[in-house]
């Protein structure tokens, strides 16, 4: 079935309404149907006859009759003068009354812009200047988009950043939020180069998978561009270029952030590096980013560095096990070691240092036996 263009033809009867508008508010004149005529005739003669009803008595019109028709007697012929004076006479009123009538304000005023006014399109106000201008939020355009061409356009922009297909799948990513940036593919392209051009190329980042992380860079501006750019760069002040680069490609979150928000961010990273100065901050924040994000997350794995800074030999390399294993910062040290021993009988320690992975395992056997407990 071929499809036809419901928003062209549309605009194109709304710009045609909108010239008709134009000429009227103009004062353009248009001619008439011959009923207009006819009537608009018929209504000056009642007025002229009205007026001169008014203007002369009953003697005064026979005397006039008589006068004519002695004068058509003895010339024979009609009294040219006369007729040519009622017709100035009438030419002058005529003048008058065009001039104090409305129309002549209206044409005078008619140079200043007049707005354009509203249509109604299937019960719904479409103003013109939206339909002219191409408002993304116009009803226009949510009468004449078929769910199909959505479709359509989400399966494209899905094409271009594949991410966001799945962060649809599980729920992250309503459909709504992904028609709306669909709604222009030709922007969200030009974001995911911009991205693409921002970051180190040594740095290996897969803006792609950036922009599907962070959908608002897909519909960004040109000021948050700007504002992208500049948390970018002051990230790799504060980690260096490849691990500013890989923080920001962990956390895209960031390069939308306000400045006041992006400080706070800044200040927790450089808390976490000072109580890690040997590991992997981009990494452990990649992994764990609400660490990053959050004041509570931050003081509980400051907390946990510590403590198992305290409880493993001088010699264990802390920090690269806590980059390793990003995990050991959520949980409280203290028990999950007396749970080690308790669980194996011998040195936690030694037992956490081997295979850090098994502190998740100890976790899952104390979860399960609360549960077996509590029933």
């Amino acid at each position: 079935m071929r499809q036809v263009p419901i928003r062209a033809v549309v605009q194109h009867a709304v710009e045609i309404e909108h010239v008709h508008i134009e000429r009227a508010g103009r004062g353009m004149r248009r001619r008439a149907s011959p009923r207009a005529r006819s009537r608009r005739r018929r209504s000056r003669e009642r007025g002229r006859g009205a007026t001169e009803h008014s203007a002369t008595s009953v003697v005064t019109r026979r005397r006039a009759a008589r006068m004519t028709t002695t004068l058509v007697a003895s010339v024979g012929a009609p009294c040219v003068g006369a007729r040519c004076d009622g017709r100035r006479a009438r030419r002058r009123r005529y003048r008058t009354i065009a001039s104090s009538s409305p129309s002549s304000s209206s044409s005078s005023s008619s140079d200043e812009p007049q707005p354009r006014p509203g249509l109604n399109l299937l019960g719904r106000a479409v103003h013109v200047s939206d339909v002219l201008a191409r408002r993304p939020d116009d009803v226009l355009e949510r009468l004449a988009t078929t769910s199909a061409s959505y479709d359509r356009d989400v399966a494209r922009l899905e094409t271009i950043v594949p991410g966001l297909a799945r962060r649809r799948a599980r729920g992250e990513l309503s459909l709504e939020r992904a028609r709306a940036l669909a709604r222009d593919v030709k922007r969200a392209s030009m974001n995911v180069m911009t991205v693409k051009l921002m970051f180190d190329e040594g740095a290996g980042v897969d803006a792609a998978a950036v922009c599907a992380a962070a959908d608002g860079l897909l519909d960004m501006d040109a000021a948050g561009a700007a504002r992208a750019r500049e948390a970018l760069e002051g990230f790799r002040a504060l980690l260096g270029t490849p691990s500013g680069d890989a923080f920001c490609a962990g956390v895209p979150a960031v390069l939308l952030m306000e400045n006041d928000a992006r400080d706070g961010v800044m200040r927790r990273v450089r808390t976490l590096r000072d109580a890690l100065p040997r590991a992997s901050i981009a990494t452990i924040c990649t992994r764990r980013p609400w660490i990053a994000l959050d004041d509570e997350a931050l003081n509980i794995a400051c907390v946990a560095a510590e403590e198992l800074r305290q409880a493993m030999p001088p010699d264990a390399k802390v920090d690269m096990m806590l980059t390793d294993f990003p995990n050991l910062l959520n949980v409280d040290i203290v028990s999950l070691l007396e749970d080690i021993e308790r669980t194996f009988g011998r040195d936690p320690c030694a037992i956490l240092r081997r295979d850090p992975r098994i502190a998740t395992q100890v976790r899952l056997r104390r979860v399960a036996q609360c549960i077996a407990l509590s029933r």
